[in-house]
């Protein structure tokens, strides 16, 4: 008996259908946001003025975005694709509801919870203890980079898309429940070397597929992106969820991309911290087993999205 094999044009053909269907899908749930850019007074002699335009717009017009966009990525997470067909149970755990909600549950996850002590650990040591770089020390940075490495493996990055051209990233953090009550327990261990890569890169692929270039453009604009043939995510560090730079991460103005302490510039009038927003998904995976997929947006993401595609 003959056994017909699809040849690549067979493949891509599929494959190009299938992504047609997932924009078709996709492109109604994303929300639209309405109106011309708003310009921030950057001409102003006024501090006070250019604050309060930024605030406006954070609390009044991306916010109220964000939210209404946190629901797709629950779609996405249960959308089965190509050789992945598994049907995720999914459900938006937490959206902090205004922006003192969004600062405090930022600063307990990347602040005061333990996903980014190995990090922590590591920039204290490069900044103290690089002078003294005896065989002793080498021994412990060996060790420090191996439990930054293992302290990382929760994370993965999600680049935006305009044609082939990169324009903003955003972050994920995936991981059992268990895993992350311990992240918060002084009792339990936490071990994030532990949890299943597989997983993790599993639910990225999922998010990618829908947020390497959202549904909001014309199909042959959406074909050109470089995520079109295959989804596209990023090993991320734990530094990195906090490096704005390059359209990364999210600006923490109050530590450095080292992990220092420093103040803001003085010409920076924020009244807040992180620059960036976040919600939790909640999946529960074939085998019963609860996970959560926590969304960091970056305002710079949030910002590409909404006015995507910037022609």
């Amino acid at each position: 008996m003959t056994t017909f094999e699809p040849t690549t044009e067979d493949k891509q053909h599929r494959h190009h259908e299938a992504m047609k269907q997932l924009v078709a899908d996709f492109g109604p749930l994303f929300p639209r946001h309405v109106g011309e850019k708003p310009a921030l007074p950057f001409d102003s002699e006024s501090w006070a003025e250019y604050e309060a335009a930024r605030r406006d717009q954070y609390v009044n017009v991306m916010l109220p975005y964000w939210q209404k966009l946190v629901p797709v990525y629950a779609a996405a997470l249960s959308y089965p694709f190509g050789d992945d067909i598994g049907q995720l149970q999914t459900s938006v755990e937490v959206c902090p509801a205004d922006m003192d909600a969004q600062q405090n549950s930022l600063l307990r996850l990347l602040e005061k919870s333990k996903l980014r002590m190995a990090w922590r650990s590591l920039a204290e040591w490069y900044v103290t203890q690089q002078a003294y770089y005896t065989d002793g020390q080498r021994k412990a940075l060996s060790e420090l980079k191996r439990e930054h490495h293992e302290g990382s493996n929760p994370l993965a990055e999600i680049p935006l898309y305009q044609s082939i051209m990169r324009v903003s990233c955003h972050q994920l953090i995936c991981m059992p429940v268990s895993q992350w009550d311990a992240m918060f327990s002084q009792t339990a261990q936490y071990e994030p070397g532990s949890i299943d890569a597989k997983t993790i890169k599993r639910l990225a692929v999922r998010v990618a597929r829908v947020f390497n270039a959202p549904p909001l453009a014309d199909i042959e604009l959406l074909a050109q992106s470089s995520s079109w043939g295959e989804p596209i995510v990023w090993n991320m560090g734990q530094g990195g969820l906090t490096v704005s730079k390059s359209c990364h991460g999210m600006d923490d103005r109050h530590v450095d991309e080292f992990g220092r302490p420093h103040s803001p510039d003085a010409k920076d009038k924020r009244s807040w911290r992180f620059d960036g927003f976040c919600a939790q998904i909640r999946v529960i995976l074939e085998d019963g087993i609860p996970w959560y997929m926590t969304v960091l947006a970056p305002t710079h993401f949030v910002h590409h999205v909404m006015y995507y595609p910037n022609r």
